[in-house]
């Protein structure tokens, strides 16, 4: 795929382009980077030590940790989709159904899922599993308390689940949006 060929504006739009372009691979790189720390390393060992974790995940929200993921996730898909609109020439007919444009398009797709996921289920769901954990260390030992556990081990469960999907769908964005260049 050659940028230089879709533009009319010049070397300065290529510039701008180039620019955009290394600024969504950072902000992919560091939403991927998080999320794969977060759902392979992170929640796993939380949830085996359990209420002794609970600090920690109160301190990550102290430290804004989801609006640092909503952040990233935000700023990731506004640059891809303003760059899928330049390659496209806006969306024109005869660009989109190049295959490598098709293969981008997955992987634009694929993006904007992993996006509605994390910000729509996992932020929403880690806020919660944060509320009940601190709920169950103000608890003393009893029915209400074995409550909240079990609340606390269903969104685990929860969480998990939908971390490793949208980890799923953000390495099918990057291997799409990698092999539309090759094709």
């Amino acid at each position: 795929m050659h940028y230089s060929s879709t533009f009319e504006g010049g070397l300065v739009d290529l510039s701008i382009l180039m620019i955009v372009r290394a600024l969504h691979i950072l902000l992919a790189a560091l939403w991927l980077g998080t999320a794969v720390l977060l759902t392979v390393f992170l929640i796993p060992a939380l949830r085996h030590v359990g209420m002794p974790g609970a600090p920690l995940i109160g301190r990550m929200a102290q430290r804004r940790l989801g609006h640092y993921i909503t952040v990233l996730a935000t700023l990731t898909v506004l640059t891809g989709l303003w760059l899928f609109w330049r390659v496209t020439n806006g969306m024109q007919a005869d660009v989109m159904l190049s295959p490598p444009i098709m293969v981008l398009g997955i992987g634009v797709l694929s993006g904007l899922l992993a996006a509605g996921l994390g910000i729509g289920i996992l932020g929403p769901s880690m806020k919660a599993m944060g509320m009940a954990m601190g709920a169950v260390s103000r608890l003393s030992d009893g029915e209400e308390r074995e409550g909240h556990m079990q609340r606390i081990e269903a969104l685990h469960r929860h969480f998990a689940l939908f971390s490793r999907l949208m980890v799923t769908l953000m390495v099918i964005a990057l291997l799409c949006m990698t092999l539309s260049h090759v094709l």
